[in-house]
């Protein structure tokens, strides 16, 4: 707690500050001669307290740490007409305490790049809270706290609400537009608001609340010292065997919430079964029930692991724009899962297959315009150069066997006969001509695709190869989605549209023929790289880093020191 710790400091530091004070020298006269201006009755009062810009600047220069944050606070206090925020005229503002309290209660969110110099915070919280201390309003003392307290709540929000800087968020790969949050107009209007405000008007979005809440029950695990993994001296366990083993993993799961009562005995039995089949689904295994191999490596996977990866989660939550009002896609690309939404409401979902670690689905978000029935594939330059004209090269009927066709974009469009192309006289850089694949159900994008225009060639469509929706890990593409139920995602996206009934979209699937329909209205699809999150069940779920882009966020992370504040500053400069 605040007022448990640092008397001994406060009763040292108020002998020394009283002592010092009495020792004022004109250089600390002249800083405190520039006063701001209060005849203009059309500033606000904000307080009867006031700071001169060039204490602000003095402060600033000798504390470097928050030198990011620098511009956002002189800009503060130029909007407050430099008067204090923390303090009035009786005293410091319960806000300050409820600030602390709420850096204290928050470090566990943040990776230790960010720590906070809250040890010296709250000794000068302290000293100036201390029934002791003489308050006259702004002195040396009360400044440094002002300034202090402010400085750190800007570093606070920065690095809890807004998350890293431009320049490393943009080096992750991650290219949906973040949320802009104004840190300076939110520490304003908590101040005005009550003191309890400060809490609960933080914009934060609704995945990273959810994360933060298991971010704390895995902690308190790990930090219990209950948690225990037996090695794995057995092939599987299954309902009804009877192992000391058993009852050493029933612990485990009942720590994690998965068992829900805190079973000892040996025997795996049904509710122990279940506990099993959830673990399971939160960490993408095959739901059977069956204690084996895959399930021992993900229960062995240490504790400290689970806590980063929430944390670097939490960190990509940071940046998500507000959940649309209406209807909206998700798709999580490490959960090989598309998700419909209506605002709140979880509709359905259904499985994905995305790109491969060599031809990675881009994270981005984009609007969905139209729907294609029976399409044709425009195959891409880089597969044409690297997959096709190899190919057709050892096979000049590779075109025809798989109901492709070559041309030359117009207008008009020209079809070239493929039997008149010299495939060998052509390389990567010299071949001249566009590859498509006509519609049909052999098509490689099924019989529908959607698209949501981006510069990056992705888009949702079915496939010809159903089997593959089967795997664990479905990633298989050349960067585009491949969705297992592209009929029911037509329908949902065509539902209030009464020229499109059920059957109609059946027919435009099977009728070989390419048709484009404009969307009455555009839905946003967000492609989103999420390795753990709380999902519509309220489960956390984890998975694996497909594309290792947990590993380059971790090192941004986990790298920063730790900022140190100048303590002594304005007191030296006002005794010299």
């Amino acid at each position: 707690m605040i007022f448990q710790n640092g008397r001994w400091f406060s009763v040292l530091f108020l002998s020394v500050f009283l002592i010092l004070h009495s020792c004022k020298t004109e250089v600390a006269e002249e800083l405190s001669d520039s006063v701001p201006d209060t005849t203009d009755l059309h500033i606000e009062r904000f307080s009867e307290l006031f700071l001169d810009s060039s204490e602000i600047q003095f402060f600033l220069r000798g504390n470097p740490d928050f030198a990011t944050d620098s511009a956002g606070v002189l800009e503060f206090y130029r909007m407050r007409n430099y008067q204090f925020a923390w303090f009035n005229k009786d005293g410091m503002k319960e806000h300050a305490s409820h600030f602390l309290n709420m850096l204290l209660n928050r470090l566990d969110e943040a990776p230790d790049g960010y720590r906070f110099p809250v040890s010296q915070l709250q000794q000068l919280h302290d000293t100036v809270h201390s029934v002791y201390y003489p308050y006259q309003g702004a002195d040396s003392l009360t400044t440094r706290l002002e300034l202090t307290l402010t400085s750190s709540y800007m570093e606070f929000a920065r690095q809890i609400y807004v998350g890293v800087g431009d320049e490393a968020w943009k080096s992750l790969e991650w290219f949906i537009p973040r949320k802009k949050i104004a840190v300076t107009g939110l520490l304003d209007t908590l101040l005005k608001n009550p003191p309890g405000y400060i809490s609960e008007a933080e914009p934060n979005h609704y995945m990273y609340n959810d994360l933060r809440d298991y971010l704390n029950l895995y902690s308190d695990v790990l930090n219990s010292g209950e948690w225990m993994v037996p090695e794995q001296n057995f092939k599987k366990l299954v309902k009804g065997d009877s192992s000391a083993v058993i009852a050493q993993i029933k612990k485990c799961l009942f720590l994690l919430g998965d068992l829900t009562e805190d079973d000892t005995t040996l025997v795996f039995e049904e509710k122990t079964e279940e506990a099993v089949v959830n673990f399971q689904y939160r960490h993408g295994l095959e739901a059977d029930g069956v204690i084996g191999k895959s399930f021992m490596e993900q229960l062995s996977v240490p504790l400290e692991s689970r806590i980063n990866s929430i944390l670097i989660n939490m960190e990509r939550c940071r940046w998500l724009p507000e959940r649309p009002e209406g209807e909206f896609i998700l798709v999580n690309l490490p959960e090989f899962k598309l998700h419909v939404f209506d605002g709140k409401e979880h509709l359905w979902h259904c499985n994905v297959i995305v790109g491969t670690t060599k031809t990675n689905t881009i994270i981005f978000t984009g609007n969905l315009k139209y729907v294609v029935f029976s399409p044709y594939w425009n195959v891409t330059r880089n597969i044409v150069v690297n997959e096709i004209l190899p190919a057709a090269k050892k096979n000049p009927a590779y075109l025809q066997k798989h109901n492709m066709e070559a041309f030359l974009p117009g207008p008009p469009l020209k079809i070239i006969d493929p039997t008149t192309i010299d495939w060998k006289k052509y390389n990567s850089r010299t071949f001249p001509y566009h590859i498509r694949q006509k519609p049909g159900k052999s098509n490689s994008l099924g019989q529908v695709k959607f698209l949501f225009p981006n510069s990056y060639s992705i888009y949702l469509h079915d496939t010809p190869t159903k089997n593959l929706f089967r795997e664990s890990k479905r990633s298989f593409s050349h960067g585009c989605i491949r969705v297992e139920e592209p009929f029911r995602l037509a329908e949902f996206l065509l539902r209030n549209d009464t020229a499109w009934t059920p059957e109609k979209i059946r027919k435009a699937m099977d009728s070989g023929k390419e048709k484009f329909v404009v969307l009455k209205n555009e839905v946003p699809v967000f492609l989103l790289y999420l390795t753990s999150w709380v999902d519509e069940y309220g489960e956390l779920n984890f998975r694996n880093d497909l594309y290792g882009h947990d590993e380059k966020l971790q090192k941004v992370l986990f790298r920063m020191p730790l900022p140190q504040i100048q303590t002594d500053s304005l007191m030296t400069q006002e005794v010299l």
